[in-house]
């Protein structure tokens, strides 16, 4: 066993309280932590023009530099017209006050979406997640909210929201160089976003 998995289940056993002879991560997670380990590497920093702008239509959304108006990002190369579908928010959108939506991270999941973000109060980037799992729901027509398809889907919808949620604060009490972090998750939009660092 490798001394990150190791650590990895001293944590776990730390905070079930019980021995954990072996766990397994779902697929979804194992890319979301490949995804982030990848793109929060020490290599990549934030541009030092990153939110020195009190103009949010001028923000990258690709790596939250100042871009001026120009569709493709001098800094990153992300062009923001580029097609993202109709299952994504929209470039910019804020979250609880304080998180900034920007391009998807990885390619669209079964049971969410994960965007770059940013951070107004820490003036840091983030991770964001959202539970929208496109077999039950869609995005409603003011391109926020998350709407169910059917009725029928109600419960099943709920139901993934409340072990959503339940990732959210078994991670947030993990803490291990190997695991994505947890700061914050909260529900919006008839749905609910995990932070992440």
């Amino acid at each position: 066993m490798d001394q990150a998995r190791e650590g990895y289940m001293k944590t776990l056993e730390q905070v079930s309280g019980t021995s954990v002879t072996h766990t397994r991560l779902t697929k979804e997670q194992r890319q979301l932590q490949r995804v982030m380990q990848s793109f929060f590497s020490r290599d990549h920093q934030p541009p030092e023009t990153a939110m020195k702008t009190p103009h949010m239509d001028t923000l990258c959304p690709g790596c939250f530099a100042d871009k001026g108006r120009t569709s493709a990002c001098p800094h990153c190369g992300y062009d923001e017209q580029a097609g993202r579908g109709p299952l994504p928010l929209t470039h910019r959108t804020l979250l609880h006050g304080q998180y900034v939506v920007g391009r998807v991270l990885g390619k669209i999941g079964g049971f969410g979406i994960t965007y770059l973000g940013w951070d107004r109060h820490l003036e840091t980037l983030v991770a964001i997640k959202e539970y929208l799992p496109r077999d039950l729901a869609g995005r409603s027509s003011d391109r926020a909210t998350v709407a169910i398809h059917s009725q029928d889907e109600g419960e099943p919808f709920r139901y993934g929201l409340e072990q959503f949620l339940r990732e959210a604060r078994t991670l947030a009490q993990l803490d291990h160089p190997n695991i994505v972090r947890v700061r914050h998750f909260f529900e919006a939009n008839d749905t609910a976003y995990l932070v992440m660092h």
